[in-house]
């Protein structure tokens, strides 16, 4: 739609007449630096078979300025791999035990963290081996986490 207006207003010369009443588009909150968040996912997580052990994943503000956005975690795991209960408060399981969802308020400070301590546990008689699971971070407005989505090894020992 715009475009033929473009042109027709080019063809007339009123192109400063039209650029005058243009609709304006606002830039997201985040276009001119502020709040920059960091997705810091879990090292390698060492659990035996059988076994439990604990994954920590959080996001950063390493921006300038704080963020009224939501910020949501979600972490998967592998089959075998099951997210312990109880959850924290933050943290809502998904079916089948192998994911939840974390989400925090708004109002995210420059330095602050947003972070999930997640119990976990595997099958009895799991084989030895590296898993995967994944992680992500997003934002209820698109603000970008820098490093979402990644993966992260889980070592089940012997």
């Amino acid at each position: 739609m715009y475009s033929g207006v473009w042109w027709r207003a080019a063809a007339t010369g009123a192109v400063s007449a039209l650029l005058a009443v243009a609709p304006a588009v606002a830039a997201p909150a985040w276009a001119d630096g502020g709040a920059e968040l960091v997705l810091v996912p879990p090292g390698a997580v060492e659990v035996r078979s059988g076994g439990r052990s604990t994954l920590h994943a959080e996001v950063v503000n390493v921006g300038t300025e704080s963020t009224d956005e939501t910020v949501t975690i979600s972490i998967g795991l592998a089959p075998g791999v099951f997210i312990m209960q109880p959850l924290p408060s933050a943290c809502r399981p998904m079916p089948f035990g192998h994911s939840t969802t974390c989400t925090f308020p708004g109002g995210l400070r420059p330095g602050q963290v947003d972070s999930v301590d997640l119990g976990i546990v595997t099958s009895q008689g799991l084989d030895p081996g590296t898993r995967i699971g994944g992680v992500s971070a997003s934002t209820t407005c698109g603000l970008p986490v820098q490093g979402s989505p990644t993966h992260f090894p889980i070592v089940v020992l012997p």
